[in-house]
């Protein structure tokens, strides 16, 4: 997508879910575009369904309920996505409870537009992640083992199989 083409979805997502008119749109995106690049930018737009124009000419986002594959991220405890093409953040929850790590290809559907915030839920999970997680291996109060991650650190353990040899333990 070209710069004016996301910086045309942000400031659509300023609003959330709410409908823009033309006039509105024009007056904040002046400086960077005439009415009739607008026209043409909106135009575009409609046609590959990121917005939607009602009856009456005033566009929205077209976001609810799409689905779309990208790469985990996190942020302290929250895993998030980033929207092909416009690098729009979908916050998606606590990545320990979603049972995701950071690299992991998902599929992700949007569920709510709020004012510079968009919302998603994990549909399924694609790929694991191809990443390597260094760590140290630690025994629990119920004998069972861990691998604490160092390299990248994540705040959380991951479990070892009960019968893992103690042999393949480094």
């Amino acid at each position: 997508m070209r710069p004016t083409t996301k910086a045309l979805v942000a400031l659509l997502l300023q609003k959330g879910s709410k409908k823009w008119r033309f006039s509105q749109l024009l007056e904040k995106v002046r400086p960077i575009l005439d009415e009739a690049a607008l026209t043409l930018e909106l135009e575009a737009l409609v046609e590959s369904g990121w917005l939607v124009q009602d009856a009456k000419g005033r566009y929205a986002l077209n976001l609810l309920g799409r689905t779309f594959v990208s790469t985990v991220e996190t942020r302290y405890e929250e895993a998030y996505v980033l929207l092909p093409d416009v690098s729009v953040r979908v916050s998606l929850g606590d990545f320990r409870r979603l049972r995701v790590l950071p690299g992991d290809q998902v599929e992700v559907e949007i569920y709510a537009l709020y004012p510079e915030q968009v919302l998603g839920r994990l549909v399924r999970k694609v790929a694991p992640s191809p990443r390597t997680f260094v760590g140290v291996v630690e025994e629990g109060r119920n004998r069972r083992l861990y691998v604490s991650p160092r390299q990248p650190p994540l705040g959380i353990d991951f479990q070892l199989p009960k019968n893992t040899p103690a042999d393949l333990i480094g």
